[in-house]
């Protein structure tokens, strides 16, 4: 009777040990692949917003000679006007967050409303802020000199807990406008 015990308790324990492997092996695989994600996903949004700082962003108003290069403002969008060096017309860029989708915010730039780049998911919707010659907020398009644009990607990932949880990364982006002071 006694060997019977000893065995049961051997194979309770055993099972226990093996449910606790499979679980950290499980957990491992899960936390690895998060990393991966992660790293990824700061990849793709350094380059992104690198892509809209030197190739968008530092264009406003290059080249154009309208009085007001700034088109329209609000908190999830900027338009504005710069010359295109290529065909040295002047175009229109948007920068805009689309309506949200079950990835979250799409970002999407918009050069003569054709889709240039993008979209890409954001976590929380875009947010821009607008700023005068002495660094006060402003709503007002023909004072706006500078911004500063948030945004934080966002990518699904492997949940390790009951609930599902997604990797983030947060880019703040400010931008002055040195062709608007020339």
């Amino acid at each position: 009777m006694g060997s019977l015990l000893d065995a049961i308790g051997a194979v309770a324990i055993g099972g226990i040990l093996l449910v606790s492997m499979i679980t950290t092996l499980y957990m491992m695989q899960a936390n690895g692949n998060n990393l991966n994600s992660l790293i990824t996903l700061m990849q793709i949004s350094e380059d992104v917003s690198s892509a809209i700082d030197s190739l968008y962003l530092s264009k406003v108003g290059l080249g154009v000679t309208s009085s007001s290069p700034i088109v329209a403002t609000s908190s999830n969008s900027f338009e504005f006007l710069t010359k295109n060096p290529v065909t040295n017309l002047t175009d229109t860029i948007k920068i805009i967050q689309e309506s949200a989708d079950v990835w979250g915010y799409p970002l999407s730039v918009y050069r003569n409303s054709v889709l240039e780049l993008g979209p890409f998911s954001l976590k929380d919707s875009l947010d821009f802020i607008f700023y005068d010659r002495s660094e006060t907020v402003t709503t007002t398009v023909d004072s706006i000199r500078s911004v500063k644009m948030t945004a934080e990607f966002t990518s699904p990932a492997i949940p390790t807990t009951s609930s599902l949880v997604n990797v983030n990364n947060k880019i703040i982006i400010w931008r002055y406008f040195k062709n608007l002071y020339i």
